[in-house]
């Protein structure tokens, strides 16, 4: 049984996710990280990585967090081998399975060594980061163990599938990401349901899931969140001036990826005009392989892959573009421009499961007239950059921070006491 909430600083949470990594680049792995920061102030916290071997760096950050677990059979199974192996038991020839997935021989030598953990552990609560991409893991927990589960989701990967497929103009590709769009909305209308303790990372999610029929009551919001600390000042001998005329675009670049994608369109059909209206113009794209997916030759264009650290680089910049055509949960390089001040014109979609209002705490464009438009304006207007500025970092603060992020947690941790006592 989960201990009661005054015993909250002895309950031993057990988090397991297939994306985690440090330095942290990119939403997915900021999102894992902040998490382990919030769980590792409401108890004792075991962590372990389900599909990556990590670097010495890394395992000794998140060991000031908790007890890290390093699993073996990641070590003599490359993981592309694996993805393959995968892929092909699960379509052919493999029948051992769990209900509903197949699931190959190496993925079941892994899932009895994160059993073995589990005993040696003996947590109060699993917590599954990245839970809706993780299906088969989640019902191999759920056959061998009856401790609480939280089903952690980042986003619906069935809409962020669709999405970024009706983008892609290749035929065999788009086909591709529909069927898979079709395999996940499967899985999370069979699957999700049999999870107790569900998370969404915005209130539109929220709905989604209970529009599968998911009681209200078992959907809880888990926020995507930044933490300040993480974006401190600068020092006044190292401080970069932001630059009047520099624009920002980051995420995580990869063939198809929503970034590319709204990228892409933006240097097509925005960057030119925007170099017609302002030739002093310059743009910085930043973000987790970047150099490789975005190759253009302009002096007046800075391309940066893999910053280990994105404060000075927002903080070198005026505005943020966040272009998104496509994806799903909410934006973290939203609330990253948030925490240093940063305004932003954002798409409708690239603001979609925020509570943020256009004009108030960014400026809504969704077509690029109406993008290059609305950069105009800011870069013409310091009283617009900075009450722009000003109030999406106090919402940030207020609604994205991890303080919030702890808050949600809690919440969570005391409806799965209330129905277990």
């Amino acid at each position: 049984m989960i201990p009661s909430t005054a015993e909250s600083a002895r309950k031993k949470i057990l988090y397991l996710s297939p994306v985690l990594n440090f330095p942290a680049k990119g939403g997915n792995f900021i999102r894992v990280k902040n998490s382990i920061k919030t769980l590792s102030k409401l108890g004792e916290l075991g962590i372990v990585p389900t599909e990556d071997l990590l670097s010495q760096e890394a395992q000794t950050f998140f060991n000031n967090f908790g007890t890290f677990y390093k699993l073996k059979t990641l070590e003599y199974i490359p993981r592309k081998f694996r993805e393959r192996v995968y892929y092909w038991a699960s379509r052919r020839i493999n029948k051992i399975c769990y209900p509903q997935i197949n699931i190959c021989l190496r993925e079941r030598k892994k899932f009895e060594e994160i059993e073995k953990i589990i005993t040696k552990f003996q947590p109060d609560l699993l917590w599954l980061g990245f839970a809706n991409i993780s299906y088969p893991l989640f019902l191999f927990l759920t056959s061998k163990f009856n401790i609480p589960i939280v089903f952690d989701t980042d986003s619906v990967w069935s809409l962020y599938l669709e999405r970024c497929g009706n983008f892609l103009e290749n035929p065999k590709q788009k086909k591709s990401f529909i069927r898979s769009a079709k395999k996940f909305r499967n899985y999370e209308t069979n699957i999700i349901p049999k999870a107790k303790w569900i998370t969404a990372v915005s209130e539109l999610e929220k709905l989604y899931y209970q529009d599968l029929g998911i009681a209200k009551e078992k959907v809880f919001l888990f926020s995507n969140a930044v933490d300040f600390e993480d974006y401190p000042n600068l020092k006044p001998n190292t401080k970069a001036d932001p630059d009047a005329n520099r624009l920002f675009i980051g995420g995580s670049f990869w063939p198809n990826s929503p970034m590319s994608v709204s990228c892409h369109w933006f240097l097509e059909s925005i960057w030119p005009d925007l170099k017609r209206a302002n030739p002093d113009f310059k743009l910085l794209i930043a973000g987790r392989n970047a150099e490789k997916e975005i190759k253009i030759r302009d002096s007046d264009i800075t391309v940066i892959s893999d910053p280990n650290d994105i404060n000075p680089i927002l903080r070198s910049c005026q505005i943020a573009v966040v272009p998104t055509l496509c994806e799903a949960g909410t934006r973290l390089k939203i609330l990253e421009a948030g925490a240093v001040g940063l305004p932003v014109v954002s798409t409708r979609l690239g603001a979609e499961g925020l509570s943020i209002e256009s004009e108030n705490h960014f400026l809504l464009a969704d077509s690029s007239k109406e993008i290059v438009a609305q950069i105009l304006r800011l870069q013409k207007s310091k009283e617009l950059r900075d009450n722009i500025s000003r109030n999406l970092h106090l919402w940030v603060k207020e609604n994205g921070s991890i303080d919030t992020q702890k808050k949600e947690a809690l919440s969570i941790l005391k409806a799965i006491e209330g129905a277990l006592s």
